[in-house]
């Protein structure tokens, strides 16, 4: 762990940039910019995920009663009360949650923006999700805190890395149908055009 740690911040220090000099959708824009793109981004992830949670099976969402006609005492008490271990569903917490943790991250990241910049991105969503639209329904959670921002910020940059390699060849069809599903943000910020 400290490892890594230690290399995120290395990489940001000295401007580690793997895609610099590529020809980026919104490369000349400023910082700021990326970051409101890849938050409105987000909260449209976020909101798509919370609608698909609140249709899903309470066992699953582990949202039970009516969430939503209790959202504001939620909300009060998870500001009021130290986050919670969780008891969802493994899919949820170990796959749903870093594969989102990687958008939040490429939100930003696919839009030309630095490791440590797309590393806070990831955070920061994180937290909103947690604090904000979760919490109304649910105790934020110790092990999403966890997870989310650091398994979203390596499987983003793996997934942002491979994106890259399969984009200097120039995409084959089936290439294309994987960056869709495995990265559909870079495909939203930057299209799916050959290099």
């Amino acid at each position: 762990m400290k490892r890594i740690l230690t290399l995120l911040i290395v990489f940001s220090l000295i401007g580690f940039e793997p895609t610099a000099g590529q020809n980026w959708l919104g490369r000349d824009r400023p910082v700021y910019q990326k970051l409101l793109y890849g938050s409105l981004e987000s909260l449209g992830i976020q909101a798509a995920s919370t609608g698909i949670l609140l249709l899903s099976p309470t066992d699953f969402s582990g949202w039970h009663g009516k969430p939503l006609n209790s959202w504001g005492a939620n909300l009060k008490r998870a500001y009021s009360s130290p986050p919670v271990w969780d008891q969802d569903h493994w899919v949820i917490n170990y796959l749903g949650h870093p594969y989102m943790g990687a958008w939040y991250y490429n939100s930003v990241r696919s839009q030309g923006c630095s490791l440590l910049t797309s590393a806070g991105m990831c955070i920061g969503q994180t937290l909103m999700w947690e604090y904000f639209l979760e919490a109304g329904f649910e105790q934020p959670s110790i092990n999403d805190l966890i997870v989310t921002p650091l398994a979203g910020i390596v499987i983003g940059e793996a997934i942002h890395r491979l994106t890259l390699h399969l984009r200097k060849g120039g995409y084959t069809p089936w290439e294309k149908v994987l960056i869709i599903a495995i990265n559909p943000l870079f495909v939203i910020n930057n299209g799916l055009k050959n290099k």
